[in-house]
């Protein structure tokens, strides 16, 4: 909320002293919880001024979603001692729940300001504003000429004046239009504002009278009616007339209010219900609108302009049919047989792999005791550090051959095609990808030429000199990557999902010396010709953007180091980082060495019954401990070190071209990348919450030049070289974002100025500017060495650049210094919107906490104006309830890193201990190979149990904490100098950690995906989910629902690895919009549905897909592009392989694979 002042614009109306004290309070609100409203004081001999002039005066320098929406006018301004009361103004003034319909009478009130110090809990005197309507007929008498009547009512909460010819004026010329706009200026000067009639209308003919001489309203309501069919019908004529139809209707106005020139947010439109207009304009032209048409061409003759353009070259009746496809037949989810199998994984594939890492351990350690080293603390410590070890690797070589051997007995070969869920091949797929994910790839993950053995194993057919690094695979058989093929950290499944949950098998076929961007997507079904270079964040959707440009501009094209420089300096230097980072583990092992176990005839039944003793567990658990509380410092203090001796020796690091760059400085680079690359810091700042200032020192401490409040996010970002960051004040950033600073072109610095916006999936490239308050949305990508103007608007990206929604050359214009002294009461005034208006000389806002402001007074300004609502709450202390500083968010981030390590430790020890307590009481020794066969059975199915239960309890403790803390979301503004809700949110997240770190990193959600079992996990969190619907289908979900109790999905949608968060983090302004997602609609891997957007039944968002915040998919439609556009192709084969003369197995598919085409 926030205090309104004078503005230079405004000089006549504060020399005439038409407002003297100003006071901003909350008003509950029927859909955002929560809105602005403002109490005035005004002299009584003073017209008081109405919610639109205030508006007019705000427009340059306060977004429009921070303008009151409500004035209340008072003689005085509650007191008490002296300091001003805004403390449950709204509730005091029995002022009711305001809607979006509240008529414009409506939001203007009248209050008498109760006596200094007077009790909180007494009422304050309210009425709403009344029209004098006899006042208002006599001003208008006194302009009006004299064969002209005049008639004022109040309609439905609006005033209207009506301007006829006498009944007995003769032959009387009509009044010009122009006359309405020049009758309510006139009006305006001598009444209240609100009084002046919001439509003045110009009659032809007489007023109708009843036979008492008095206007009659309905014969009057009548000619109304008549006039305004009459001017929708000549609108209808024409695209024009239709356009402003369509914004009379989402605006609530009526359309000869609006002029053809008036820009849609200007008229009071807001992101939300630009999203409604652009659906209904796509509905009624039957044309495709992006939705960022409206922030470049946003007035209806724009938009017209364009629609006409667009209905020249419309496709054909064919094209625009709806392209649905998915499965006739349908399985059930809720089949128990099915779920029982489901568990499978969660319950005993898991455990096996776990019990048999426990039982090769305990065999390797018993196999030491005959060695000499048993016989002294540090050689026994030496043995059990070395059988840990020698577990690991055996499990490491052996596992990811029971991966591949389950893929060919389960699955054999994978088969084009498309197959309802929950049959018999979908789920033979489904524990194929489990199993897969849970035995990994082990040494196969080493280099680029075991990652290509293991594909071809698999099934693919991989050429000469491939690159996968970081890509996401699957369904090998359906891989044809050919030689010199570079894939870098994109997504390349031949999995798909369809509609009516269904499952889409499609070959991709990658030509020879193809390049594929970070972020990208290939789609199933897709043929990349040779040569051809993707970029980054895009898709195969997108062929027609390629370009060879685009090949260098990724960090694994940055040079490399000589091979002789990593081995004798980056190998020795990587080797005692690692040894460092174990000396708090092996410290807290040495006492369970303390004493030598006993000699006895069965060596494993000895070391059992030795490790399992209670104080050598305890010495485990602490050892545990230590290694998770200070491993990442040691590491990251062991870096800064070699950063200072590197430094000291050669310089600091800078930009530098790939010509001419030396060996040492491109080994500096790569060693750093080593020793601390994102996920290590990460690490370390999760010991401090990931957005806060630990993690901006941390930066600064490896060379980065990081400004003061930067909200850092809770996954990422991805930074290439730290020294290349130069981050400003205030600055924002979304999760997932990427700063590449080094790529096949050399080395620049990133440049991001005060208050800017990263958005979520942002990637910025090399020697990026991005300006001072400049929003770069969801998914945008920025193109090498570019410039962002300050205050512009940018997401998605198109040809190798960000959309522009918004240049900000509005913003070139420097508004000239404040002279009126102006006070910050809430946090309403923190709402940054994503698009400014043009510079005027206007009213300012800033934070500071004194409440109202008197005319006559003098105070002294502290700004806090250009912080982030983060930066208000967390470092200003300017939020209305307690804020957690840096030391409690480290003792619960630390606890409750901890705890999570430990909480997932006990099972597997407790299934030893019970083990080794069974063993020696109940169960023979058969000598060493079959007790290590009983031994891993019995692990096995005691870890089972106690993993199970531990899961259990887990989701639990994460739905137990959610209500707890959270409660049920409504819609609303939630920042964070507002609200505890984000502070409440971090905390929750954090708990979430016992769901998530576990299970091999996939969690326990990661081993349920597809099933019923997670529907119901969202269900319990208060998500509305309808019948048999597929969640994160292909298994790899990288982002789970965030806000479930806001998100509503019909019957058998299926949402693949896509975004579906309810809110939206614009410079710091939080936000909750409900999403809904109708029946059998689908959302592929990449796609995002922003916050307030809606699918309609059987719509679809291809890969790489983005629909922004109050869009809605019409139904029947597929949307592909970010920002989104609509698709009129195939969704499936799309440009198969057959292309290039491969064989399709469409022809052998079960009858599970009859399809359905809409």
């Amino acid at each position: 909320m926030t205090i309104i002042s004078d503005s230079d614009e405004r000089r006549s109306d504060r020399q005439a002293g038409r407002v003297t004290q100003a006071l901003a309070f909350s008003l509950t609100h029927d859909v955002l919880q929560e809105v602005v409203a403002i109490a005035l004081v005004t002299p009584r001999d003073k017209h008081r001024i109405d919610l639109k002039t205030l508006h007019e005066a705000l427009r340059s320098s306060l977004q429009q979603v921070k303008w009151p929406v409500l004035i209340t006018y008072m003689d005085d301004l509650p007191k008490k001692n002296n300091k001003v009361l805004r403390i449950k103004l709204g509730e005091r003034l029995n002022i009711p729940e305001i809607t979006d319909d509240a008529p414009y009478l409506a939001r203007h009130w009248t209050g008498v300001c109760p006596p200094p110090d007077t009790d909180l809990k007494v009422p304050i005197a309210s009425a709403p504003c009344e029209v004098d309507c006899g006042a208002v007929m006599g001003v208008i008498r006194s302009a009006l000429p004299k064969d002209f009547q005049s008639h004022v009512r109040v309609h439905e909460g609006n005033t209207e004046a009506f301007l006829a010819p006498k009944a007995t004026a003769k032959h009387v010329e009509p009044l010009d239009p122009d006359w309405a706009g020049h009758m309510k200026r006139f009006i305006s000067l001598s009444v209240h504002n609100y009084m002046v009639p919001n439509k003045v209308h110009l009659l032809a003919e007489p007023l109708p009278r009843d036979p008492n001489g008095d206007v009659d309203e309905e014969a009057l309501q009548d000619i109304l009616d008549k006039l305004e069919e009459e001017s929708m019908g000549k609108l209808g004529g024409s695209t024009e007339g239709r356009v402003l139809q369509a914004f009379a209707s989402i605006l609530a106005c009526s359309a000869t209010d609006i002029k053809p020139t008036a820009d849609f947010f200007d008229l009071g439109g807001d992101s939300l219900r630009a999203g409604k207009l652009m659906s209904a304009l796509r509905n009624d032209f039957n044309v495709n609108l992006p939705i960022s048409l409206i922030f470049s061409q946003g007035t209806p003759k724009a938009l017209s302009a364009h629609i006409d353009d667009l209905l020249k070259s419309a496709p054909s009746a064919d094209q625009m049919e709806s392209n649905t496809e998915g499965c006739a037949k349908t399985n059930s989810s809720t089949n128990p047989f099915l779920m029982l199998l489901q568990l499978f994984p969660l319950v005993v594939l898991y455990p096996m792999r776990r019990a048999f890492q426990w039982t090769i351990f305990i065999l390797a350690l018993s196999y030491t005791q005959g060695w000499v080293t048993n016989m002294s603390v540090p050689g026994r410590l030496l043995n059990l550090a070395v059988s840990i070890m020698f577990a690991q690797v055996a499990v490491r070589a052996v596992a990811p051959f029971i991966g591949i051997a389950t893929k060919w007995l389960i699955i054999g070969r994978y088969r084009e095609g498309l197959y309802p869920m929950w049959g018999l091949y979908h789920t033979r797929w489904w524990i194929v990808q489990k199993t897969v994910s849970i035995c990994g790839k082990g040494f196969f993950n080493t280099n680029e030429s075991t990652k290509r053995l293991y594909l071809r194993m698999m099934g693919a057919r991989i050429g000469k000199g491939v690159k996968v690094n970081g890509t996401s695979l699957g369904e090998w058989d359906l891989l044809d990557i050919r030689d010199g093929a570079t894939l870098g950290k994109c997504t390349c499944r031949p999995f798909a999902a369809e509609g009516n949950t269904s499952m889409y098998l499609g070959r991709i076929v990658i030509g020879e010396n193809v390049s594929v961007g970070v972020a990208s997507i290939i789609a199933p079904g897709s043929y990349v010709p040779a040569d051809t270079c993707i970029g980054l964040n895009s898709s195969s959707w997108e062929q027609q953007d390629a370009d060879e440009s685009y090949r260098d501009l990724t960090a694994s094209r940055a040079p490399k180091p000589h091979w002789a420089m990593s081995i004798f300096f980056t190998t020795p230097i990587m080797l005692v980082a690692w040894f460092l980072a174990l000396t708090p583990w092996l410290g807290g092992l040495v006492g369970m060495v303390l004493n030598q176990p006993m000699d006895n005839n069965s060596p494993l039944r000895d070391i059992l019954n030795w490790f399992t003793q209670p104080e050598r567990v305890g010495y485990h658990y602490l050892a545990l401990v230590l290694r998770t509380m200070f491993s990442p410092y040691i590491l990251f203090g062991f870096t800064i070190f070699i950063k200072a001796i590197l430094d000291a020796c050669f310089g600091k690091m800078g930009p530098n071209p790939v010509e001419g760059r030396g060996n040492v400085t491109t080994w500096r680079g790569a060693l750093m990348n080593s020793l601390m690359p994102g996920s290590r810091l990460h690490d370390l700042t999760a010991m401090f919450g990931q957005h806060y200032e630990a993690t901006s020192v941390a930066v600064r401490m490896l060379g980065g030049k990081i400004g003061k409040r930067v909200y850092w996010p809770g996954t990422g970002p991805g930074i290439g070289d730290y020294h290349l960051l130069d981050i400003g004040d205030d600055v924002v950033f979304g999760s997932r974002s990427r700063l590449i600073t080094s790529d096949g072109n050399g080395s620049e610095k990133i440049i991001i100025r005060d208050r800017a916006m990263i958005a979520d999936r942002v990637t910025l490239l090399p020697g990026v500017e991005v300006g001072h308050k400049t929003v770069m949305g969801s998914g945008a990508l920025t193109r090498r060495g570019g410039h962002y103007a300050d205050g512009g608007t940018y997401v998605g990206s198109k040809g190798g650049d960000a959309v522009c929604l918004s240049s900000g050359s509005d913003m070139s214009e420097k508004k000239e210094k404040r002279q009126s002294q102006i006070h910050r009461v809430a946090s309403d005034a923190t709402l940054i919107e994503t698009r400014e208006a043009p510079s005027k000389k206007v009213p300012n806002v800033s934070d500071h906490p004194v409440m109202a402001r008197d005319s006559d007074s003098e105070h002294t300004i502290v700004n806090h104006d250009e912080a982030s609502p983060f930066g208000r709450a967390f470092y200003f202390k300017l939020a209305p309830y307690r804020v957690m500083g840096p030391f409690a968010i480290f003792c619960y981030s630390t606890f409750i890193t901890v705890f999570t390590a430990f909480f997932w430790n006990v099972p597997s020890i407790t299934a030893i201990q019970l083990v080794d307590r069974i063993t020696r009481e109940f169960v023979p020794s058969y000598g060493t190979a079959k007790d290590a066969l009983v031994l891993y059975g019995m692990v096995t199915i005691a870890i089972s149990i106690l993993t199970t239960l531990h899961a259990i309890f887990a989701l639990g403790i994460v739905i137990a904490a959610k209500w707890m803390l959270l409660g049920r979301r409504t819609p609303g503004n939630y920042d964070w100098d507002k609200s505890p809700y984000c502070q409440r949110w971090q905390l929750f997240l954090n708990i979430e950690k016992i769901r998530r770190n576990c299970y091999r990193g996939h969690g326990i959600l990661g081993l349920l995906t597809g099933t019923e079992w997670i529907v119901l996990y969202f269900r319990a969190l208060g998500a509305t989910i309808g019948k048999d619907c597929c969640l994160f289908a292909n298994g790899n979900p990288s982002l789970m629902f965030t806000e479930p109790d806001l998100i509503t999905l019909g019957d058998r949608v299926t949402v693949d690895d896509a975004s579906v968060v309810a809110h939206i983090n614009t410079r710091g302004k939080f936000d909750l919009n409900r999403l809904q997602i109708d029946d059998r609609s689908v959302l592929r891997t990449g796609s995002r549905l922003l916050s307030g957007a809606m699918m309609m039944k059987d719509s679809c968002l291809l890969e790489h897909t983005l629909i922004m915040g109050g869009d809605v998919v019409e139904e029947g439609c597929t949307m592909q592009g970010w920002p989104a556009e609509r698709y009129y192709g195939k969704r499936i084969n799309q440009g198969t392989g057959q292309q290039e003369g491969e064989t399709s197995d469409s022809d052998g598919l079960r009858s599970d694979a009859e399809t359905i085409t809409g």
